[in-house]
């Protein structure tokens, strides 16, 4: 049954990604440490999550609808289900409960669907124009005027448009339908544009993806997660087509695309055994620099669908670039990785106001006197940042690694400093208000956030692995919530279109970047209780991440896309290295005092 609503019985189809070559999976990550699953819509999760939250779990059941399997999206079956045709004598409640279960199988054009509407509005009903997705069948459904007039109301989750963005909503939800007889059976006259699924349906027939765009510098890819319903064979146009379309508008002004003015789609992309053939035009006038980022936006949206290779074409000619074949891989751009870290990269945390590596070492950070209470690494292991803390206020000290160390701003508090990828400034918040970016020299100058002025006071800030989007934490104490926005970089820089991306998600008291694409988020039930979960950043997946082996509810947390989780329990700091395996504690002395778990970023 999909969502309630219909009596026939669906097989869940996996929308699944991995990257061909035995390299780490790069695309396509929706809530794994290892970059070795992708999830799968879960918007319930998150209502589920909460309504547990009593008590810490020891080992929750991950809400991870789609793992990846290793032989590639192209290896998975791509089953849909029949739903039912109208059938004599329905009545107008029964059609409308029926056409919003067949809303679910998106076959022949929602063709089953159609065969619930009037002629007319069969032939101009615009099901493209995205979806809305609804916690559940409707709790409500009313036929007046004799049956010509019937209204549901539910709660709706999320809402899709037309270009395959996701965004979680939580509120009540109408629709009215008008009906009409034809040849005395009842049907539709009025459906709304796009479709109406649940939550249920919405992860059975749709597949995560990314579509990649490019930062600002020009310099690594950026995800912008795309739902889609279409069968495999027509994923590598629809992904094609979403780039060069453009953007989300939640990442308009934060990303820039090579594939943008007068590149377009000559054909069909053309799939084989061993390549993508994708074939452009427009690209004549772009320079090298310009079509190398064309080249590592379309591979590493296209390596999601298992491909071993992705070849380009310019009016059918193979484009050439310097030091590369023609067929490319995603290893040939691995430099655009946003969650790229270097090899030596380690995860830091505070003992009783000293810097400490995971790797049971004190940094070899010239903090000299400084009693620090955060610290932050740049993305490139070349500069650091520590808030030390003297006589009630926070200072913040910038500098390189080596030393020495620049005074900056001094406040009553200043949260945890974050880098995005540019290693020449950081992040922090001064007094849970201003928000602040300090350069390399330890000058600060104010970031404009038009919109956090109503969401109350500022108790986390991170920026994401590729410096476009920025997560914090606002609200009055033991309300706090989660919101992501993006950061424009054209002139001063700004965070614009900050939302709540988990509505239902409250009481939230750290956070973390798990890869440029998914969150760890730190909640409070009653109490001392506390619950870790991953979410996705466009608010669609929701994950219970375990507790076993900590020995207290968790009071911080720090990610990266390829190390250990880090959280702080019981002043000692633990990690896990594998989601299926439990917690262990930093060496060599947990429990002295330790806090603030950060990796660079």
């Amino acid at each position: 049954m999909i969502g309630g609503l219909g009596r026939d019985h669906a097989v869940p189809r996996s929308g699944r990604a991995a990257v061909p070559g035995g390299r780490r999976p790069v695309p396509a990550r929706a809530c794994s440490e290892s970059r070795r699953s992708a999830g799968a819509l879960a918007v319930t999760a998150l209502a589920l999550v909460l309504a547990g939250c009593a008590g810490v779990p020891s080992a929750s059941a991950p809400r991870v609808i789609e793992p990846v399997p290793k032989g590639g999206l192209t290896d998975e079956p791509d089953v849909r289900f029949q739903p039912i045709s109208p059938r004599p004598g329905e009545s107008a409640v029964s059609i409308v409960q029926d056409f919003l279960a067949a809303s679910e199988s998106p076959e022949r054009q929602h063709g089953i669907a159609r065969q619930f509407l009037t002629p007319p509005a069969a032939k101009s009903w615009r099901d493209n124009e995205g979806a809305v997705v609804l916690d559940s069948r409707p709790s409500y459904v009313e036929a007046r005027n004799g049956g010509s007039d019937v209204t549901i109301r539910t709660r709706l989750v999320g809402r899709l448009d037309s270009a395959g963005s996701y965004t979680p909503l939580s509120e009540s939800y109408s629709q009215r339908f008008l009906l009409d007889r034809i040849n005395g059976e009842w049907r539709i006259s009025d459906p709304p544009p796009g479709v109406i699924v649940t939550a249920t349906g919405f992860e059975q027939t749709y597949r995560r993806l990314n579509v990649y765009f490019l930062d600002q510098s020009g310099s690594k890819v950026v995800p912008d997660p795309r739902w889609y319903t279409a069968p495999r064979e027509s994923l590598p146009n629809a992904l094609l087509s979403a780039l060069i379309g453009g953007p989300s508008s939640a990442l308009s002004g934060a990303v820039r695309s090579e594939l943008a003015g007068g590149v377009s789609l000559t054909s069909n992309v053309v799939p084989d055994a061993n390549t993508v053939r994708v074939h452009l035009s427009g690209l004549g006038t772009l320079d090298q620099a310009a079509r190398r980022g064309v080249s590592a936006q379309i591979v590493w949206t296209l390596s999601q669908l298992g491909a071993p290779g992705v070849e380009i074409f310019d009016d059918n000619e193979p484009l050439r670039l310097r030091g590369r074949e023609t067929v490319q891989h995603v290893g040939d751009w691995g430099a655009y990785d946003p969650d790229d870290l270097p090899l030596s990269a380690s995860g830091y945390f505070v003992r009783a106001g000293v810097v400490w590596t995971t790797d049971g070492r004190r940094a070899t950070i010239p903090t000299g006197d400084l009693r620090a209470v955060s610290v932050g690494v740049s993305r490139d292991l070349r500069r650091v940042a520590v808030v030390s803390q003297s006589n009630g206020r926070d200072r913040i000290y910038v500098g390189p690694v080596a030393g020495p160390l620049r005074p900056g701003p001094i406040a009553e508090s200043l949260s945890p400093p974050t880098w995005g990828a540019a290693a020449g400034e950081v992040w922090t918040v001064r007094n849970r208000r201003q928000i602040l970016r300090v350069s390399a020299k330890g000058a600060a100058s104010s970031v404009s956030a038009p919109d956090l002025e109503s969401y109350g006071e500022v108790s986390v800030m991170r920026l994401s692995p590729d410096g476009t989007r920025v997560a914090i934490i606002a609200g009055i104490e033991g309300a706090g919530r989660l919101y992501v926005g993006t950061v424009s970089r054209a002139g001063r820089p700004t965070i614009d279109r900050l939302t709540p991306i988990a509505p239902g998600l409250t009481n939230a008291t750290d956070l973390a970047w798990s890869a440029a694409d998914s969150l760890i988020v730190l909640t409070r039930g009653g109490g001392s209780d506390a619950v870790l979960q991953s979410v996705a950043v466009d608010g669609s997946v929701a994950e219970l991440l375990t507790t076993s082996g900590l020995p207290g509810p968790p009071s911080a947390v720090a990610a990266a896309s390829t190390l250990p989780r880090l959280t702080v329990a019981e002043s000692g700091v633990w990690r896990l290295r594998d989601p299926q395996e439990a917690w262990t504690a930093v060496p060599p002395n947990p429990g002295q005092d330790e806090s603030a778990p950060a990796y660079p970023g």
